[in-house]
C-alpha cells in the first residue's frame, strides 16, 4: 500500500495559482504547504486542514495540509513548539513554530503525517541570525525525531531548513529513511520507503516535489 504526498513552498498569489494546476495534474493523497500564511484557496476534491492565528498564534498558518477526498482523516492536532526564532531577513523575533499532525487512513492503512517547517538556520542556528536559531531548530528536530521513533509507520514532510546529512544526524531515527527534494525540503519515514520526484518550482520558491511512500512492514 502507498501514500502519494506533495510538498510545496509558497509565498504569493502566483505560486498559489500554479500549485492548483500541479495538484490537479498529480492528484496526490495529501499536500503539505509551507509559508502558507496567505493561502485561502478551496481546492476541489480536497479538505483543507489549518489553524487560526487568533487561537493558536501567528505561526499557526505557516503550514497547511490538504487531504484528498477518499482519504480518511482519522485525527488531527497541532504540535506546538515553545521556543521563538529570529527572521534571517527581518532580524525580528518570531513566535514558536506550529506543526499539523494528521492521521490519514487510505485503503485501510494508517498513515500518521507530521507537516513541518523548521526554523531557519539549521543545526548551527544560522549565519544571518548569528546562531540565534540553534535552540529553536534543535527543539523541532528533537520533538520530530521522538514522534517518528514512537511510531511503527509515520511520515514527516516539509521544509527542514537543513541538508540531508544534518537531517539524518539530528532528525531521522536509526530505522528511518530520508529523501530530499532540495537542500532543505524533504521527507523522513519510518516503516516505509520513499520515492521522490522533484518538480520545477516558481522563481523564488523551493522544494516542489511529489513522493510515493510505500509501507515496508
Amino acid at each position: 500500500m502507498s501514500l502519494v504526498v506533495q510538498g510545496a513552498n509558497i509565498a504569493g498569489a502566483k505560486e498559489c495559482d500554479r500549485l492548483l494546476d500541479e495538484i490537479a495534474s498529480h492528484k496526490p493523497d495529501a499536500v503539505v504547504l509551507t509559508e502558507a500564511y496567505y493561502w485561502r484557496q478551496d481546492v476541489p476534491g480536497y479538505t483543507t486542514i489549518s489553524w487560526a492565528k487568533k487561537n493558536h498564534g501567528a505561526e499557526a498558518r505557516d503550514v497547511v495540509v490538504l487531504v484528498r477526498d477518499g482519504v480518511r482523516i482519522k485525527r488531527k492536532r497541532l504540535k506546538k513548539m515553545v521556543r521563538g526564532w529570529w527572521g534571517p531577513f527581518t532580524g525580528r523575533k518570531r513566535e514558536p513554530r506550529r506543526y499539523p499532525v494528521v492521521v490519514l487512513v487510505k485503503d485501510g492503512v494508517r498513515w500518521p503525517l507530521l507537516a513541518a517547517h523548521f526554523p531557519p538556520g539549521g543545526a548551527s542556528g544560522g549565519v544571518k541570525t548569528r546562531g540565534r536559531n540553534k535552540g529553536a531548530w534543535h527543539e523541532s528536530a528533537r520533538k520530530a525525531k521522538r514522534w517518528l521513533k514512537r511510531r511503527v509507520r509515520a511520515v514527516l514532510l516539509g521544509d527542514l531548513n537543513e541538508n540531508r546529512a544534518g537531517v539524518k544526524k539530528h532528525v531521522a531515527p536509526k530505522r528511518g529513511h530520508v529523501a530530499m527534494a532540495s537542500n532543505v525540503d524533504g521527507v523522513i519515514t519510518t516503516g516505509a520507503s520513499i520515492t521522490i520526484r522533484r518538480q520545477p518550482a516558481p522563481k523564488g520558491m523551493h522544494g516542489w516535489f511529489t513522493a510515493t511512500i510505500k509501507e515496508t512492514r
